[in-house]
């Protein structure tokens, strides 16, 4: 199935749906406000429901969003969505392929894209395609368990040939960058480039070269962050069907 032109739209049920929901909400009974020392903060929390509840503009941020062309296509099986931001002209430029992380989606790269599909002091922009990762936006969550970063480079590899790109540049940041390097390394004939904003390095190994005061202090304080602030992302990363 092509690749077609996707509007996104709000529908009014599912903002009357949304209001009920939010006018629904059941608040902590604690009382008092911990700040953020025991989890997200109650003052905060309340102000964020409050402005989507009432001020929050549906109408305004749909049509920043259809500003531009949006895509939507069956590959593998699941809708894709992505969205296509090209500059001024007709010459073919270098397309290049945004990857979002977790939590994200493709809107975190829209005035990132404007500005590379423009170009910078009269030079030629590129042809900026921005996916949303399967389960996130406007693409279908995957139908069967086992779709790993690997499965889905494949995945943006077949939108971009979809798209009529046969060579491009990919960057990527969190789950971006996991699924970015898995593209480059998969199919080096089609990516000229790859620009990572997340790179990991594990310490190294007993056997080798003993690490400094500096690393072992580095890697005490990253001990520490781990036991006590990703709690929610172990969850995540173990039993997701739990949080819905």
């Amino acid at each position: 199935m092509p690749f077609l032109p996707f509007r996104i739209g709000f529908s009014d049920r599912a903002i009357d749906d949304l209001h009920r929901r939010l006018d629904d909400t059941r608040w902590p009974g604690t009382g008092w406000d911990t700040g953020w020392t025991t989890g997200t903060s109650d003052r905060v929390l309340r102000d964020l429901v409050r402005y989507w509840r009432n001020d929050f503009d549906w109408a305004k941020q749909e049509a920043a969003l259809n500003a531009h062309a949006h895509v939507r296509g069956v590959i593998d099986g699941d809708e894709m969505h992505a969205m296509l931001m090209c500059g001024p002209g007709s010459e073919r430029r270098t397309p290049l392929l945004l990857i979002h992380g977790w939590p994200g989606s493709f809107i975190e790269f829209i005035e990132a894209g404007e500005r590379l599909a423009q170009g910078v002091d009269g030079g030629l922009g590129l042809d900026v395609v921005v996916p949303s990762l399967p389960g996130f936006g406007f693409s279908d969550t995957p139908r069967a368990p086992g779709l790993h970063p690997g499965r889905i480079a494949e995945r943006l590899h077949l939108l971009m040939r979809e798209l009529g790109y046969e060579r491009y540049g990919v960057q990527g940041g969190d789950w971006g960058a996991i699924i970015g390097t898995a593209l480059a390394r998969q199919h080096p004939e089609a990516v000229v480039g790859l620009h990572l904003n997340f790179v990991t390095a594990a310490p190294p190994a007993p056997a080798g070269k003993p690490m400094s005061e500096a690393e072992r202090a580095y890697r005490a304080r990253r001990e520490q962050f781990e036991a006590e602030e990703t709690g929610y992302s172990r969850v995540q990363r173990t039993r997701p069907q739990t949080l819905g």
